[in-house]
């Protein structure tokens, strides 16, 4: 079965571990990200080109890009695997599973005088303190290759989430969906993995102890065994 992993905010297709690309595998990436229309485009086309279902693997603003294209395209989707997702990212009267806007805004301040320490305190929030380590690894190799990402893109990325807001749509995705998040998540709170849990027609919760924004990194074979068990 074809996968498509979409990322989320301030990274690229260099976020995913080499261990999730192979065969059938596809990447999404875009150099004005998030743009839904070419993501859309780029779906469509792996549709054409496979001939069979696909399943999307969504991670965090990519999920809610995942969950958008399922809303539209539930007859060519296979499943949903969400990865750190939250139906909407800022907080309101009646959501709790938010940050507030205000943290959105100084991002998006901070981006305009000095974008790569604004990305560098954002990875810094993705890593729960057991997870030291690896936070070191992903600042050593894998951040150097976020580095060119324009700041336009990453202004687009904050404007989708402060706006964008999918709980209404969620019923509209009755579809297999495999929800996997990490209990120490401050970037979107597991409160919105249990958001989705309850509002998605068919959907599965996996809690992750001690683990933050990027699960498929810290923990990654386990991570990476529940993804090709749901495509195998």
């Amino acid at each position: 079965m074809s996968v498509l992993f979409i990322h989320g905010w301030a990274t690229n297709k260099a976020i995913w571990p080499q261990s999730f690309t192979g065969k059938k595998k596809h990447i999404y990436d875009c150099a004005n990200y998030p743009d839904y229309q070419h993501l859309t485009k780029t779906f469509l086309e792996i549709c054409k080109q496979e001939e069979e279902k696909i399943t999307l693997v969504g991670w965090s603003l990519g999920g809610m890009l995942a969950l958008q294209l399922a809303t539209e395209y539930t007859a060519k989707i296979a499943q949903l695997i969400l990865l750190s997702t939250t139906p909407r990212f800022t907080l309101c009267q009646n959501y709790e599973g938010g940050l507030p806007g205000s943290v959105v805004k100084n991002l998006s301040r901070k981006l305009a005088r000095n974008s790569w320490e604004t990305q560098m305190e954002f990875y810094h929030l993705m890593f729960s303190p057991m997870e030291k380590e690896w936070h070191q690894k992903f600042i050593t190799y894998i951040a150097p290759h976020f580095s060119n990402i324009n700041v336009s893109s990453l202004q687009a990325g904050l404007t989708y989430l402060m706006e964008q807001d999918l709980r209404q749509e969620l019923a509209k995705v009755n579809l297999p969906c495999l929800i996997i998040h990490g209990m120490e998540d401050k970037i979107c709170p597991p409160s919105a993995a249990q958001y989705l849990l309850q509002h998605l027609p068919q959907a599965e919760l996996r809690l992750l102890h001690g683990t933050g924004h990027v699960p498929f990194i810290t923990q990654e074979k386990y991570v990476k065994d529940l993804v090709m068990e749901g495509v195998s």
